[in-house]
């Protein structure tokens, strides 16, 4: 009998992807989601408001585990008013309701996708965290995601028979994404170089087909890890700097690197004088790693999919996109 595996967030740019690698992998899969719009073929689709469906005397029928996707997800700047309390509503509050109506009916296995924000922003400093560093959440959306991590841990720490798995995800990129690696691929197409000759610092990403192949393992999970409540980064594996990977990119559609000289002093320059450019700074200049040796070790696992690899598919999606528009 093939497994069901119950996801959220289905007609997302991750929950889509992760139902259509689990449904060519053998899985049923069922979906809660508002709307059909963008929820792939072949899957068992239940309609309606997230609080009201995770409470159907039907929706865990025969369900082996569920992959919590759905987010309220993050956005550049500051949230105010009922957008910052959105992010509470929903990657806190629906988190532990899932978790909690999961738990009431023996749900094996329970694997939340959170993020790398719970460790705070990025980092000058080059430091690489694991698991076992201290997050420090410095906005709505990273503190949300872990008091959501701290409720399944309290819910699941004391159960012998069902497993709470949390991973925690970087920037996340593929064909179809609309986030920032878009962004760079569409300024590169336009020919347009960027100052990011004093870009040294590395950062972790990973591709969305190193994600499922990460959540087939976990739904083999047996044996592996006996913990009820297990917490663990996932990326690439291998780190890099926003110039190397601009430069991928932009050779990709012309020949040159793309990458015009920028002296690192006046980027520091331009970081005191415009604190608004700070955020964008950060994000192409400054370090931010994470480890995912502790979930290769424990699930024996290496990412199927190389940066190389991941990059090329999603320039070749966003070709094909541009061409038939």
């Amino acid at each position: 009998m093939k497994q069901t595996i119950l996801i959220t967030g289905a007609n997302g740019f991750i929950g889509s992807n992760i139902c259509r690698h689990l449904l060519a992998a053998g899985y049923e899969c069922r979906v809660l989601v508002r709307t059909k719009s963008g929820v792939p073929s072949g899957c068992d689709i239940v309609l309606g408001e997230f609080e009201n469906t995770i409470l159907a005397p039907d929706i865990f029928r025969n369900v082996h585990a569920v992959v919590h996707c759905a987010a309220h997800v993050h956005k550049m700047g500051r949230m105010k008013g009922s957008d910052n309390e959105e992010y509470f509503r929903v990657n806190r509050d629906l988190t532990q309701k899932l978790a909690q109506s999961a738990i009431s009916v023996g749900i094996k296995m329970f694997i939340f996708l959170s993020s790398t924000k719970v460790m705070g922003d990025h980092n000058a400093l080059g430091k690489i965290y694991t698991e076992e560093d201290t997050p420090m959440p410095t906005d709505s959306y990273g503190q949300s995601k872990y008091e959501a991590e701290k409720i399944l841990k309290e819910l699941y720490i004391s159960e012998s028979e069902l497993q709470c798995v949390v991973l925690r995800l970087p920037m996340v990129y593929g064909p179809a994404n609309k986030g920032n690696m878009i962004s760079l691929i569409a300024t590169a197409s336009r020919g347009i170089p960027l100052p990011l000759s004093a870009a040294r610092g590395k950062r972790s990403m990973i591709y969305i087909g190193n994600i499922c192949s990460a959540i087939e393992t976990l739904l083999a999970w047996e044996g592996k890890t006996k913990n009820s409540w297990e917490c663990f980064n996932l990326t690439d594996t291998i780190d890099i700097t926003s110039k190397q990977l601009y430069r991928a990119i932009y050779g990709s559609f012309r020949n040159g690197t793309g990458i015009l000289w920028f002296p690192e002093i006046l980027v520091n320059l331009v970081r005191r004088i415009v604190p608004l450019c700070e955020p964008v700074i950060s994000r192409l200049f400054n370090c931010y790693r994470f480890s995912s040796k502790k979930f290769q070790k424990t699930f024996e696992w290496s990412a199927p999919f190389s940066f190389e690899e991941g990059i090329a598919e999603t320039i070749t999606w966003y070709k094909k996109k541009s061409i038939n528009q």
